[in-house]
């Protein structure tokens, strides 16, 4: 995503003549940055005794076109991983206790609203995508947004890694 920045700024002064009105210029520069976007991370945990055999591609991709219909969020650094957890214990620790718990983290900056609406649609997949869980296990089925701090996430980007073909 790119941005064009206005800088103005004011130069030199011009003397066209001894002792008269100074003309001031003012340099007027534009440049094109790139936007740091969110780097959403989602991480996908859940207990071993869930019901369904999860395609876990086929959840990652409509979590993918989700977030991307917000707008704000670059196909690139979308990055998600599943992971089972073998050890557990969920209340008092009876076998039909499951859970699926993710957690979504996307830099700063981004109003409590649009974190809310993000939350929700997520939040709908999951339970659509685990409804079986939900309905023949006591399940809980979670979402944590997060926000990264901005001034301090940091990445180093290999030069190879741009699915668009850059």
């Amino acid at each position: 995503m790119h941005f064009f920045v206005l800088k103005v700024q004011k130069s030199k002064y011009l003397r066209h003549q001894p002792f008269t009105t100074q003309l001031f210029i003012l340099q007027v520069t534009i440049s094109f940055i790139n936007v740091v976007t969110f780097m959403p991370h989602i991480i996908l945990e859940h207990s071993k005794n869930i019901v369904e055999s999860t395609d876990f591609t086929a959840l990652f991709r409509q979590i993918h076109e989700k977030m991307m219909e917000f707008g704000v969020f670059n196909q690139d650094d979308l990055k998600s991983r599943a992971y089972v957890c073998d050890n557990y214990f969920i209340a008092d620790g009876k076998p039909h206790h499951a859970f699926v718990h993710v957690e979504v983290g996307i830099l700063s900056g981004r109003s409590l609203e649009m974190r809310d609406k993000l939350s929700a649609e997520i939040t709908d997949i999951l339970k659509n995508t685990f409804q079986d869980s939900l309905h023949e296990r006591h399940c809980i089925v979670s979402l944590e947004l997060r926000e990264l701090d901005r001034e301090t996430y940091r990445k180093v980007i290999s030069a190879h890694a741009s699915t668009s073909g850059m």
